[in-house]
């Protein structure tokens, strides 16, 4: 089944680009077709992160930042910005105002994480979901695997009584905080494998650091996720030449969405009320920029150090 997304794609743009001006153009769709499926795995609940990266060692008063979600399911994970739909909500609030002079105005306090990972630990599989644009890229990778040190050491995070675990991955040296309270062996990012869900994590520099933000049981029997068994695995290399054209005129982008296709890993999301009538009336996108949130253009300190 193929489905219009309004302005989640154009979302995942705006997230992604410094502080700027760009127009929409007549007659231009704030929307993608998007490939969904039957099926999947019923998810069940939902952990928000603040998540933060000292992406630039000769900056360290600013961190890239971003608001993310990991979904959990019986038997996989899926970790994904969160920022996007807040986004997509503040386009929809700005829409829906009589006074909307067609200019929509949005600060930018983050910096939408470009990566997502869905996690199958019963068939040992990491698939990466590369977000270029308002085109996603499908591509495998590693599963990871940490050797986890249990601690006696315990604190209580969020009214959960949480226990300290330690491993070393990818270069760095991570401290987790995990509940049994919630016998999900997932996290962020790429951090799994405890007995309980894990509600922090940082490394051993604080460079990495991804915060307790919240946690809800999903009651929607409607909510699911799954890789699309149509969904191609892309090279590497065509992702970053994707990535390369993307940055190289986005304008364009905004402001065209042949071809491009959206993986619908979550499905029976329940889509934005905002009419395509009213989205037509968008002139131009204004991306402010938040005097508080500068983070470097550099990165010289990459999340993982090592293969």
């Amino acid at each position: 089944m193929i489905k219009l997304i309004f302005s989640t794609c154009l979302c995942f743009s705006i997230l992604g680009i410094q502080a700027q001006t760009f127009s929409v153009t007549s007659g231009t769709r704030v929307a993608v077709p998007r490939v969904e499926e039957e099926g999947g795995e019923p998810i069940l609940a939902k952990i928000h992160y603040n998540f933060k990266h000292l992406n630039d060692t000769t900056n360290k008063a600013q961190f890239l930042k971003d608001e993310t979600v990991t979904y959990l399911s019986k038997a996989t994970s899926y970790y994904t910005t969160y920022s996007s739909s807040k986004v997509s909500e503040e386009v929809a609030r700005q829409v829906a105002d009589p006074t909307f002079d067609g200019n929509i105005k949005i600060t930018k306090s983050v910096t939408g994480i470009k990566t997502f990972y869905y996690l199958e630990p019963n068939e040992q599989d990491l698939k990466a979901v590369h977000q270029v644009g308002i085109n996603e890229f499908l591509s495998e990778e590693e599963f990871p695997v940490q050797d986890w040190k249990l601690t006696d050491e315990r604190k209580t995070i969020g009214g959960y009584d949480c226990q300290k675990a330690e491993a070393t991955f990818k270069g760095r040296t991570y401290t987790a905080w995990f509940t049994t309270e919630i016998p999900f062996p997932y996290g962020p990012w790429k951090l799994n494998g405890l007995p309980g869900l894990i509600l922090e994590a940082h490394d051993a520099k604080n460079e990495v650091v991804f915060e307790y933000a919240g946690f809800d049981l999903i009651d929607s029997l409607n909510l699911r996720m799954g890789i699309p068994q149509l969904a191609k695995v892309d090279k590497v290399g065509d992702i970053k030449k994707a990535e390369a054209a993307f940055e190289s005129n986005r304008q364009a982008a905004v402001n065209s969405g042949s071809g491009a296709v959206k993986l619908g890993i979550i499905r029976g999301m329940k889509p934005n009320n905002t009419s395509s009538e009213s989205m037509s009336k968008i002139k131009s996108i204004n991306v402010l920029a938040d005097e508080n949130y500068k983070p470097s253009q550099t990165t010289n300190n990459p999340i993982e150090l090592t293969q």
